[in-house]
């Protein structure tokens, strides 16, 4: 192997960087350099490409503008026939012999991309790449917005940045260029959700909104009843809002309520607490006494005060106190009943508190999972977006628990297209055969075409059944209900796939490859082919 010097470099990081972008352009160009062989004097031309798209980058041809040291020019043309992108990844090209070594910068245009989908042509000139830019809202707009983000699970970039939309490709708020995409190649973030949250008008009516919501639930936990748990919550509700019409009088309100009945409540707990100790003090008497008899009878009282200081606590709203309670005495009486609905009460509250994690979790506690999977429903309805992880998350339990149309809602948010084809070509993803005839004809390829699923996974995973029938002297012997058939589970990039097959030797005559959704358990794909001269 030689010895290369880089004689010229260019990744974009300098103000005179020579890196452009033809709007459009489905392809852009991150790193362009010059290694020169320093015994043989050889030069050759190496470039990096990214692809911003959402197909795969078949072939790439362009024309690297040269400039030499003493002034002259050089025009070099470069292509790569079998360059095979994924969408959302970086490559290299092949090196590019040049004339001369003696190199002082290097301009690169794209003049045609083969994709899957079609070809790109150039039609004009490179630009300065599109950056990414401010987005100037209100403080109010600015804040929902970044409320309803947070809310999404959304990539943090994207705070603060205004996404810009263009015929045929976009930039988005993250500062990502996007060709052709719905979601961001960058932070995964779908298009017509920044659409959505950058509009001043709609960002403010949605706060009010949210506002007056939040207002309203403050009311109603006071028309409940003056509890010190209602007015607890109440005045963390009406402060969240303190902006809004009189919450923050009212939060003060609740405030001078609160100093008035917690010493009361208190006191209560405190005579309860006594009487904990007299019968902790008489159960030492009769131990030491060597009554044995009265044990139980003080245990039962032990446990009767401790009860009654959990249905203190329920009564009092205490929900998550007396949940704790009666756990400890979960065997006594209906303590486990009781520890149910401490559960179950403070998942309610949760719930009105729009906490869908923490109203589900308790749910579960309570071991309601109608209501566990109805907030898990609604949270998937509200925001059914395939790149929301948490609307994944949901949608993966409904969907094993069969509720209501989840099967339905799951199928059509994670619509996945998948091919799949047979050939001899470990390049070929066009030709299907469903015989290869002779073992001239090479070994076989399983190709699998794969786009949509859950966007904010960069794989889609898929249930592999590779079935298979054995035969000898051209019969067979065994068909696919005779053979123990291979199944995993495989993640596939979107874009075209190999599969390595696990049987393929000299005694499988026929195969048959199915691909099945997981979750559902649909059957994505199928495709059968012969071997018969094995």
């Amino acid at each position: 192997m030689g010895n290369y010097k880089v004689v010229f470099r260019d990744d974009g990081s300098g103000d005179s960087s020579l890196l452009k972008w033809e709007p459009g352009c489905p392809a852009m160009v991150t790193v362009v350099q010059v290694a020169r062989n320093v015994d043989t004097y050889e030069a050759y031309l190496q470039i990096k490409i990214e692809n911003l798209s959402a197909d795969i980058l078949n072939s790439i041809s362009g024309i690297a503008h040269i400039d030499y040291i003493d002034g002259s020019t050089d025009d070099v043309p470069f292509s790569e026939l079998d360059f095979d992108l994924p969408q959302c990844e970086q490559g290299a090209l092949k090196a590019t012999a040049l004339p001369r070594g003696d190199v002082e910068t290097a301009f690169i245009k794209l003049l045609q991309i083969d994709s899957q989908q079609g070809k790109w042509h150039s039609t004009g000139e490179p630009a300065e790449a599109p950056e990414r830019e401010p987005l100037l809202l209100s403080e109010k707009a600015m804040t929902e917005r970044d409320r309803q983000l947070k809310e999404r699970n959304a990539d943090g970039r994207i705070a603060g940045g205004k996404a810009q939309f263009h015929q045929g490709w976009w930039v988005c708020a993250c500062g990502g260029i996007n060709v052709g995409r719905e979601t961001c190649h960058t932070c995964k973030c779908h298009k017509s959700l920044l659409s959505d949250l950058q509009d001043e008008e709609t960002l403010c009516k949605s706060a009010d909104i949210r506002s007056q919501n939040i207002y309203d639930r403050a009311d109603s936990f006071i028309a409940r009843g003056e509890s010190v748990e209602n007015l607890k919550k109440a005045q963390r509700l009406f402060e969240d809002i303190s902006g809004w019409k009189d919450a923050k009088e009212r939060a003060e309100e609740c405030s001078e309520k609160l100093a008035v009945l917690e010493p009361k409540s208190a006191k209560k707990r405190k005579l309860l607490l006594c009487l904990a100790a007299v019968a902790t003090a008489l159960l030492v008497f009769f131990l030491t006494a060597g009554r044995p008899i009265a044990i139980k009878a003080i245990t039962g009282l032990q446990k009767e005060i401790r009860y009654r200081e959990a249905i203190s606590l329920y009564e009092g709203g205490h929900f998550r106190k007396a949940y704790a309670e009666f756990k400890m005495i979960r065997s006594y009486g209906d303590s486990a009943e009781m520890e149910a609905k401490a559960a179950n009460a403070l998942a309610q509250d949760y719930a009105k508190d729009g906490d869908t994690d923490l109203a589900i979790e308790w749910f579960k506690n309570a071991h309601n999972e109608t209501d566990a999977h109805e907030i898990e429903y609604g949270y998937v309805k509200e925001h059914y977006d395939s790149s929301d992880s948490k609307t994944k998350e949901y949608l993966d339990e409904l969907v094993e628990a069969g509720y209501r149309d989840s099967d339905e809602l799951y199928s059509d948010l994670y619509k996945l297209d998948v091919r799949i084809l047979v050939n001899s070509d470990e390049n070929d993803t066009e030709t299907s055969l469903t015989e290869i005839g002779s073992m001239s004809m090479g070994d076989a390829y399983v190709h699998v075409f794969v786009d949509g699923g859950d966007r904010s996974q960069e794989e889609v995973d898929i249930l592999v059944l590779e079935e298979y029938a054995w035969g000898i002297n051209g019969k067979v012997t065994e068909n696919y209900s005779q053979t123990e058939p291979t199944n995993y589970l495989k993640g596939f990039k979107r874009g075209w796939n190999l599969i390595q097959l696990e049987h393929q030797d000299s005694v499988t005559y026929d195969h048959r490859i199915t691909l099945i959704e997981p979750v559902t358990g649909k059957t994505l794909a199928t495709t059968e082919f012969y071997t018969p001269y094995n």
